[in-house]
């Protein structure tokens, strides 16, 4: 998805992470990478000249008490066994809990003082969205949904001209890579992400570029009602809908099937924004 674009913009897509945040973090993995992916998107989509930028700092704890937990995991890193319990406290002094504050900072066209009010609302578009007309006024809102449900919210500061900064903070406890190997495959809301890993599959993220015109076959009010259903987060009517596309078409299905079931349903809406 941004490969692509950032070489057709010749722009630069940035990642960075302060060495003050956790390698391994608890947190609810489909809904981080979806909302982290709605706001790089949203920054390449209006950036034609200069970069996007993704970084994550730890906010409000003990910097030199989380350095020091990284720093102890990583030596302890290869003489745990499968035995050893997971870990399931965060660094010392940090009540259990920190902060990660995810900055998506672009040097694009900015969003004008009118139009702040409507950027979290569904369905509704900035004159910059109309201007480039593709989109759905959805991604922002979803993204906006998703960070309360973790307990964090998504703020934005933006010049007409220069540029826009969109920060998500959220709660999460430390984890260690022994916690990363145990859950092995298992499938939960929560759980361990390599941070730094997680920043890069999101910077190269993508959905399969042909799937938009394999869509194109289907009917445009099955169109819109799935764009309607992803858009208020109708998990059981998506899938309904999805198990609709022709039988021969089952890559297709089952890969939204999947998206759908991570929950990662402002990827399908980008999906049909590119239709």
């Amino acid at each position: 998805m941004f490969d692509l674009k950032v070489k057709q913009k010749n722009i630069q897509l940035r990642l960075e992470r302060d060495q003050a945040v956790p390698q391994f973090v608890f947190a609810d993995a489909g809904k981080l990478r979806q909302v982290l992916v709605n706001l790089v998107a949203n920054g390449v989509k209006f950036t034609n000249q200069g970069r996007v930028r993704l970084s994550v700092q730890a906010v409000a704890v003990d910097r030199s008490n989380i350095e020091n937990h990284n720093e102890n995991q990583e030596n302890h890193h290869n003489t745990q066994t499968e035995e050893d319990p997971p870990s399931n406290t965060a660094c010392p002094d940090t009540d259990h809990h920190l902060r990660l504050s995810f900055s998506i900072e672009d040097t694009g066209i900015g969003i004008a003082a009118d139009d702040f009010n409507m950027l979290f609302a569904p369905f509704e578009q900035t004159a910059a969205g109309r201007a480039n007309r593709k989109g759905s006024g959805l991604g922002l809102s979803i993204s906006q949904q998703y960070a309360q449900l973790m307990g964090g919210h998504i703020s934005v500061t933006s010049t007409v001209g220069k540029g826009s900064l969109f920060m998500l903070q959220i709660p999460v406890q430390p984890g260690t890579a022994s916690d990363w190997r145990r859950q092995g495959s298992q499938k939960t809301e929560t759980q361990t992400l390599p941070l730094q890993a997680t920043l890069g599959e999101i910077a190269h993220s993508s959905v399969v570029s042909e799937s938009a015109d394999r869509l194109r076959q289907m009917p445009a009010a099955w169109i819109e009602e799935l764009r309607q259903a992803a858009g208020q987060l109708k998990s059981k009517r998506v899938l309904e809908l999805i198990h609709q596309i022709p039988e021969h078409e089952t890559s297709l299905r089952n890969d939204l099937t999947e998206i759908s079931h991570r929950y990662q349903f402002g990827q399908i809406i980008a999906l049909l924004d590119e239709m």
